[in-house]
C-alpha cells in the first residue's frame, strides 16, 4: 500500500474518531488537498474495500480500520522511542514519525515494540492499539 493510501486511511479514521461524521471536504482539509483530489483517492479505497461510502457519508471498512489502526500504532511507537530513547522534544517528533510508520516492516516494528516494552501508549497519551490488547 502506497504512503499517500495509508494518509488517506489514518486521516479517515482520525476525523471519524473526533467528529462522527466524514466527508470528501474534511479529508481534504484535513490532508490539505484539493476536494477533488480527495474525491478521486475516496473512490479508489471504496474500489479496493477499505472505505464504505452511503450517500455523502464515509467510514472506513473493518479492513480500514485494521489498517489505521496499524498505521497509528507504528506512528505512535515511534514517537515512543524518538522521545524517550533519543530525546527528541514534542515538538519535532511528529515529522519523524510520520515519516518511519511508512517504511518500517513488521519485524522491524515487533522488535520496536519490544525494546519498548510493549507501551499502552504514546508520550503524548494516544492509544497504541497494537498493545491494548496485551498483558
Amino acid at each position: 500500500m502506497t504512503q499517500n493510501r495509508e494518509d488517506y486511511i489514518k486521516a479517515i479514521f482520525k476525523i471519524a474518531e473526533r467528529e462522527r461524521e466524514v466527508s470528501n471536504q474534511k479529508i481534504a482539509d484535513s490532508l490539505e488537498v484539493s476536494r477533488a483530489s480527495a474525491s478521486e483517492m475516496v473512490k479508489k479505497l471504496v474500489q479496493e474495500g477499505f472505505v464504505v461510502a452511503k450517500g455523502r457519508q464515509l467510514s472506513l471498512s473493518a479492513e480500514g480500520e485494521q489498517v489505521a489502526k496499524r498505521i497509528l500504532s507504528r506512528h505512535r511507537l515511534w514517537e515512543s522511542f524518538l522521545m524517550t530513547r533519543l530525546q527528541y522534544g514534542e515538538e519535532e517528533v511528529h515529522e519523524q514519525a510520520e515519516q518511519l510508520e511508512h517504511i518500517s516492516d513488521e519485524k522491524l516494528m515487533e522488535r520496536l515494540n519490544a525494546y519498548l516494552h510493549y507501551p499502552k501508549t504514546c508520550p503524548h497519551g494516544a492509544v497504541i492499539y497494537e498493545n491494548e490488547k496485551r498483558e
